[in-house]
């Protein structure tokens, strides 16, 4: 084997490697894509069935760059509605994949909203009923899955993807 051949086998070695590093790397997005919205719709599952069960709404608040879970109270010697507990026990967290944006859509609504710094993602989890039906997109880059929540479950209705 000669000199010559050697170095076409070692580029050829390198050009495969890099190749095989940037489709990896697209990779990682979709499967961190794929894992936030199968825990996602834990979360919503779980929210759902604990209202259920314990008779008062949950929440799932989406605002910074985390998901987190949580349960509404009675005021104490009340008979007001639920609140929002001001000193809550977080029940689940869900942190953001990387730079992933957060996409949302209430109820008759036509077009997506982004999660920012001021605006944020509340979705109420009624013991009794129906949910309200919401829309989540999530992206990084070009990766996007978009998930429809059924009213009655808070599982995901429909799915629309694209992972490259």
């Amino acid at each position: 084997m000669t000199l010559l051949e050697v170095v076409i086998v070692i580029s050829m070695i390198a050009i495969l490697t890099g190749i095989g590093l940037v489709a990896m790397a697209g990779s990682q997005d979709s499967d961190s894509l794929r894992k936030f919205a199968i825990e996602f719709e834990s979360m919503a599952k779980r929210g759902r069935m604990m209202a259920n069960k314990e008779h008062k709404p949950y929440q799932i608040k989406v605002s910074d760059n985390s998901a987190v879970l949580y349960g509404y109270q009675r005021p104490l010697d009340s008979d007001e509605d639920y609140v929002p507990s001001q000193s809550y026990q977080e029940i689940s967290r869900i942190e953001f994949p990387g730079e992933m944006q957060f996409d949302f859509k209430y109820w008759g609504q036509n077009d997506w909203t982004t999660l920012k710094r001021d605006v944020e993602f509340v979705w109420k989890l009624e013991p009794k009923g129906i949910v309200e039906p919401v829309s989540v997109r999530y992206s990084i880059e070009d990766n996007y899955i978009s998930q429809e929540y059924h009213p009655l479950t808070a599982g995901v209705r429909d799915e629309e993807y694209e992972l490259k």
